[in-house]
């Protein structure tokens, strides 16, 4: 009775179960992780600016905050195209592992068999 409820779940419910592990929660995880949505929103923003009162400040002060802040405004969005680029790469390497772990899934129960057979025809020796 212990191996027909085990190969009934391994075949029903532990298939979704695994799927929804290795795809779903892991997809999240990783998405939670790069923040590709607050990245997305901050684009184009700088990246660690100094922030420096240019109110009553010469002509050149106010040239080399602009100048900072063009700078620091592409480097940000340099290193946040970069995240974003990893991020979405994870994403989807994440999807191709779930594709296998969801394809192999049903063959894992019958791999000792398939061992014990190799092995008793000298496959491997």
């Amino acid at each position: 009775m212990l191996l027909v409820d085990l190969v009934g779940w391994w075949y029903s419910r532990g298939w979704v179960w695994a799927l929804e592990q290795l795809f779903v929660v892991r997809t999240g995880k990783i998405a939670s992780f790069f923040s590709i949505g607050d990245l997305l929103k901050t684009l184009f923003a700088p990246f660690r600016q100094d922030m420096i009162d240019t109110r009553r400040a010469s002509l050149n002060v106010k040239l080399q905050a602009l100048g900072g802040n063009i700078v620091s405004r592409v480097l940000g969005f340099l290193i946040r195209v970069t995240l974003i680029v990893v991020g979405v790469l994870a994403i989807l390497l994440n999807g191709v592992f779930g594709l296998l772990a969801g394809l192999i899934w049903p063959l894992i129960p019958i791999s000792p068999l398939v061992v014990i057979v190799l092995i008793s025809a000298g496959v491997g020796a």
